[in-house]
């Protein structure tokens, strides 16, 4: 196997480990074990777990496909968004990556830049079209958290018992938990809704 085969079928298990392990659990011990390979040979191909983070959101990113069709501006952020949306699915705790880590990752960077292509034309300040794309980013990254957490029966019942709201303190947030709105929170009619809500705030100056 040649060196970019290996690099490609490290950064493949890795997946596999950050979605059994999490992002504080993941290790180059661990992942040392999980490819068959030694600690030594690991540091030869990538010199620390943030690198292979890195490579991983590179590679991920990278299949997010860009809108080359759409008509109009609406058109190319909804399409853009349900691709980012796609790869997240596809690739478990890719968003708490691209949260945690700064975009300095090529295709991170493209992706970013694409966006702000997209709003470039829109009769609103840059700074504004700056703060939109952020939004608009973290909004699609935040809504696949909260898919997986109703994905995630443990997770589900974990916040069930954490809350304690009572009905004289909140009785709005009572009534919402009560009737199973929180819920409800990773469904793709509310990603529909919450981009649709993002884009109309574009043409309110």
């Amino acid at each position: 196997m040649n060196k970019e085969d290996k690099k490609a079928q490290i950064i493949d298990i890795s997946w596999e480990l950050l979605q059994k392990e999490g992002i504080d659990g993941f290790s180059m011990r661990k992942l040392s074990a999980a490819s068959n390979t030694t600690i030594s040979s690991l540091y030869h191909y990538y010199k620390n777990k943030e690198s292979i983070f890195q490579a991983m959101i590179g590679k991920a990113l990278s299949e997010v496909d860009f809108p080359i069709n759409a008509n109009d501006v609406d058109d190319k952020l909804k399409q853009y968004a349900y691709s980012i949306l796609s790869t997240l699915k596809k690739y478990p705790n890719l968003e708490w990556l691209l949260l945690i880590y700064p975009p300095t990752e090529i295709n991170y960077t493209k992706l970013l830049d694409n966006l702000l292509m997209i709003v470039d034309g829109l009769d609103i300040k840059r700074e504004q079209k700056f703060y939109f794309v952020n939004v608009f980013i973290n909004f699609i990254l935040t809504f696949q958290i909260d898919r997986q957490l109703q994905l995630d029966d443990q997770a589900k019942q974990n916040q069930l018992n954490k809350s304690n709201w009572s009905n004289s303190i909140a009785p709005y947030l009572n009534y919402y938990y009560q009737n199973n709105i929180f819920e409800k929170l990773g469904e793709e009619e509310l990603f529909d809704f919450g981009i649709a809500l993002l884009i109309n705030g574009l043409k309110t100056k």
